[in-house]
């Protein structure tokens, strides 16, 4: 039944937007289920932290699905590179990573 709950709650959704639904059910009052949404949580949000690793380190955003909450718009110019190509989707955001954190994330990654 859980299990079945999370699938309606996630079903649209992907990357951070998917954790965030995830994260909603993370507050469980019953121990059993608590356990159970945390176990996928964490699986789920790996691919997340990773990508924030390799943003960080190494700035480079690789995102093929368009599931991270820093995005790339090739269209600009290399003359506003700098301001204009990457900024936060808060959408793909998850509720654990502030927006503070989050607009650091983006800053350290450029």
């Amino acid at each position: 039944r859980l299990l079945g709950v999370l699938v309606d709650a996630a079903e649209p959704s992907r990357g951070g937007a998917l954790l965030s639904a995830l994260h909603k059910h993370a507050r469980h009052g019953d121990p059993a289920a608590n356990a159970t949404v945390t176990r996928l949580l964490t699986a789920a949000a790996a691919p997340m932290l990773q990508m924030v690793q390799q943003w960080v380190v190494a700035g480079e955003l690789d995102d093929p699905r368009g599931e991270f909450f820093v995005v790339s718009d090739p269209a600009v110019s290399e003359e506003d590179l700098w301001r204009h190509r990457y900024r936060l989707d808060d959408e793909m955001r998850p509720p654990f990573i502030t927006e503070a954190a989050a607009a650091d994330i983006l800053r350290v990654g450029k």
